[in-house]
């Protein structure tokens, strides 16, 4: 972001008067001096209007001055009447019933506006209840760890309602940074999906391998198709089983069943 830049009246009236004079371009004008030819076309106007005259300047300076002058007396009073009251707070103010020290209750002439005015705070925070201490990061783990020996399923929202409920002012944001921390996260059961259905009319074929007692290979097989499911979707996965040997294979497709 570019700085403001401040130029003095004589400097303005001399940029007026080099472009009045035709020796200089304006496009020249303003790349020597590093202004705009917007800025230089606007002090022209002033200078022919009669506002870059000396007695016009004195005038400004004058104001200028004077508002710099209003603004430190006022600044000098504000920090007089700061000490005054900080002075005073020290000496003859009696402490709050509540124990709180404070330097707003200054002097007798002072109310507590007054003191909050110049302290610049409102006055609604003066007789605010101070909040209660805030609660160690360790002690609210320890009743996290007894809460979750109670109840292993509960989350971050259960236990910081639970916490609240023992008179505990606790955010939940923070019960579930801790419990993140210390890995006090509960873990989702993962649900059953049952993927085999016994409950049909289908013919059943008789377990053959029930008497056999393979002692080689190529003996007994034992083959079976099932589906995973993976991030684009599902594969089918073959499974044939020796006692000599294994294979599988997963595909995307599984072939049409044979008439038997």
């Amino acid at each position: 972001m570019a700085r403001h830049r401040t130029h003095p009246i004589a400097f303005k009236r001399q940029i007026a008067q080099e472009f009045l004079s035709g020796e200089v371009s304006l496009q020249g004008l303003a790349k020597r001096n590093d202004i705009c030819r917007n800025l230089i076309r606007v002090w022209v106007e002033k200078y022919e209007r009669g506002e870059f005259d000396d007695e016009v300047e004195a005038a400004n300076l004058l104001e200028q001055y004077e508002a710099r002058i209003a603004a430190l007396e006022r600044m000098v009073g504000r920090l007089a009447l700061e000490n005054e009251l900080l002075k005073g707070a020290s000496r003859t103010s009696r402490p709050p019933r509540d124990g709180r020290p404070s330097v707003i209750i200054g002097p007798v002439p002072f109310s507590v506006a007054e003191g909050c005015r110049v302290m610049e705070v409102a006055r609604s925070s003066f007789y605010d209840a101070p909040s209660a201490d805030p609660v160690d990061d360790t002690a609210l783990v320890e009743r996290m760890y007894a809460i979750q020996g109670d109840f292993p399923a509960y989350g971050y929202r259960r236990i910081t309602a639970q916490i609240r409920a023992d008179g505990v002012p606790v955010n939940r944001k923070r019960v579930a940074r801790l419990m993140r921390l210390h890995c006090l996260q509960v873990r989702p059961r993962r649900r059953y999906v049952a993927t085999t259905d016994s409950d049909h009319d289908s013919p059943i074929f008789p377990n053959l391998s029930k008497d056999i007692v393979p002692d080689g290979p190529d003996q007994l097989w034992v083959a079976d198709i099932t589906d995973i499911a993976i991030a684009t979707g599902f594969v089918y996965l073959a499974v044939i089983l020796d006692p000599g040997r294994a294979g599988w294979s997963a595909t995307h497709w599984a072939a049409p069943s044979r008439p038997g």
